[in-house]
């Protein structure tokens, strides 16, 4: 789903809704937030300060829509795509 909103300058721009899904060290979803970003980098850039947040997280599922766009983890190099 995307909403149209104004950037600083009032240039209008697409938000798109991210489904966060908090996946625990077990690896099961623990809960799911929904956010608005401008695109995928700033969804990834979104799940690491997410992570931050909630110490007990050990990883998050970003999707868009059906597609996955990735999945971030308290390892970086574990992130993948």
């Amino acid at each position: 789903m995307q909403d149209r909103a104004l950037d600083k300058r009032g240039k209008v721009f697409r938000m798109t809704s991210y489904s966060f899904y908090f996946v625990n060290s077990d690896d099961r979803i623990e809960g799911k937030q929904v956010y608005e970003c401008k695109g995928d980098a700033q969804a990834i850039a979104k799940a690491h300060k997410v992570l931050t947040e909630f110490p007990f997280t050990a990883a998050v599922e970003i999707w868009r829509t059906r597609d996955r766009v990735a999945r971030v983890t308290r390892n970086p190099g574990a992130s993948k795509p």
